[in-house]
């Protein structure tokens, strides 16, 4: 499960890039948000794989923990715009809410890392429909900064 969403991560982080680049969505002075974004993608999809381990085991205390301290986590990002990090602050924010909840996540399961034997390739057809609902999930949260962005134009006002 975890090489899967990986690697469906991996995918769509290469066809956010690509379409960053030709389309320039965001200017050059923003663009470490770009990378941000991808590193979110990139720790939001193992901690969705931690997290659906722990919903299996029934341990929904330990899924509440990491929600409760990944959303505190999110005011680092509030913090840092307040400070004069801007929209690269905010979107920080949303990078270490989802490193925190994946150690708490990780450390949950007390996993032993082991290798697989062989690839199932049935995993992509579960993966991909739930990696597709979040990206729309979260296009659908936050479509309202993309129009502005489009919109006005400006940057400072998004």
């Amino acid at each position: 499960m975890v090489i899967g969403n990986l690697t469906l991560a991996t995918m769509l982080s290469l066809i956010f890039l690509v379409t960053q680049k030709v389309l320039t969505i965001i200017d050059r002075e923003h663009t470490l948000i770009v990378y941000l974004i991808v590193l979110t993608l990139l720790i939001n999809a193992l901690g969705s794989c931690y997290r659906g381990v722990l919903q299996g085991l029934l341990k929904f205390k330990r899924i509440a923990l990491s929600s409760i301290l990944g959303t505190v986590a999110k005011f680092v990002g509030i913090i840092l715009v307040l400070i004069g990090f801007g929209a690269t602050g905010a979107v920080a924010g949303f990078l270490i809410s989802g490193m925190i909840a994946v150690i708490v996540l990780s450390l949950s399961l007390n996993l032993k890392i082991r290798g697989a034997g062989s690839m199932d390739k049935r995993v992509f057809g579960f993966a991909l429909p739930a990696y597709i609902g979040l990206i729309a999930i979260t296009f659908v949260h936050n479509v309202d900064l993309v129009a502005l962005k489009l919109l006005t134009g400006s940057a400072m006002l998004t």
